[in-house]
């Protein structure tokens, strides 16, 4: 089990999923008929508790079809340092976020998790300007998410 990571990342983000779930019951779901802080992270920690239990449920039901099968090992090499890239781009992002602004710090976060696989930047600039204006158009004007505004004072 320790070695199958379709396990392993399963049980981590079923663990995950209900930390934000609980968080989001914390903070409240509903307030005055409209989504209030909680709702984002409660339907996140649901949707990652239920994509969660659906690999493992498929996972298991797979090895129990191959006898002795022991399931794929963990990362090594070359995709570790793309998750370890990952995990620094996100570390990066939460210490810069502040600072610099939502704006910016999202472009430059979609870039560097873009550039991850080798892509050409006709795809990575537009993706990213694209993916920016997504997220603000959703937490700035629909769900009236105060974002830090940095630098560029948006």
């Amino acid at each position: 089990m320790f070695r199958d990571r379709d396990v392993n990342s399963s049980m981590f983000w079923i663990l995950i999923g209900v930390f934000f779930c609980i968080g989001g019951l914390h903070y409240g779901i509903r307030r005055s008929g409209i989504p209030g802080p909680g709702f984002l992270p409660f339907v996140t920690g649901l949707i990652l508790v239920a994509l969660s239990v659906t690999l493992l449920g498929a996972r298991l039901l797979k090895r129990k079809d191959r006898a002795g099968s022991i399931g794929e090992p963990m990362p090594r090499a070359q995709a570790l340092r793309r998750i370890l890239k990952a995990l620094g781009a996100l570390c990066l992002y939460v210490l810069i976020l502040e600072p610099l602004g939502f704006l910016l710090t999202t472009f430059l976060f979609m870039v560097l998790a873009l550039r991850l696989e080798p892509r050409r930047w006709t795809f990575i600039l537009p993706a990213a300007i694209g993916a920016t204006a997504f997220f603000f158009f959703l937490f700035k004007v629909l769900l009236r998410v105060p974002l830090p505004p940095g630098i560029l004072g948006y």
